[in-house]
């Protein structure tokens, strides 16, 4: 999997509310869409990918370390 599709495929959860402005060319007044996965180029996107690497890497009985939480051992 490439970077670009990891951070499409994380989900947001219900306590992350992410609201987005609609493009110009759809724009019909004033409204905005709320996001139920992640987009590339979105801030909380790493965030959201990061917290589904964890979780995955948790159920196999990886675990970070202490210095740095993005090296996991086993």
């Amino acid at each position: 999997m490439d970077a670009v599709t990891a951070f499409l495929q994380s989900n947001i959860q219900a306590t992350d509310v992410v609201w987005v402005e609609m493009l110009t060319g759809f724009k019909k007044g004033n409204l905005a869409c709320l996001l139920k996965k992640g987009l590339y180029g979105l801030k909380q996107s790493a965030r959201l990918w990061a917290r589904d690497v964890r979780a995955e890497l948790s159920k196999l009985n990886y675990h970070p370390l202490n210095l740095d939480e993005c090296i996991y051992f086993h």
